[in-house]
């Protein structure tokens, strides 16, 4: 989900939806465009977010793998991660990582982490 404001009045939504795709490399695509109101924003309006972190653990990198995975030239113990994944289970304060500058919004730095996996391939 993402959000843009855009000073052209359109009829349809059609126009912008080829046009943004038209510009956008070919891995990124945009599948649904629609209105919102004015006050949402993706990035404070979302109920929840799921992240994906991959790493690459090998002496050498997989060039296929380059743009989409961390490089991690030694092996990496699974077991150890797994656990301390659970540490991050339940709410957090991550003021810590908050971007200070966004006085704008209030920001609530407590999330809660519903799940954390280390899935090894």
């Amino acid at each position: 989900v993402t959000h843009f404001v855009t000073p052209f009045p359109y009829d349809t939504l059609v126009e912008p939806h080829a046009a943004l795709n038209g510009i956008l490399p070919p891995d990124v695509r945009v599948r649904e465009i629609s209105p919102a109101l004015p006050e949402f924003h993706a990035r404070f309006a979302a109920h929840s977010k799921i992240y994906h972190y991959k790493i690459y653990a090998a002496a050498v990198m997989d060039p296929f793998q380059r743009f989409y995975a961390y490089h991690c030239a030694f092996k990496l113990n699974g077991d150890a991660m797994r656990e301390a994944a659970k540490y991050f289970i339940g709410k957090q304060d991550f003021s810590a990582f908050s971007n200070a500058q966004h006085n704008d919004r209030k920001l609530d730095p407590v999330k809660e982490i519903f799940r954390f996996d280390v899935i090894e391939m």
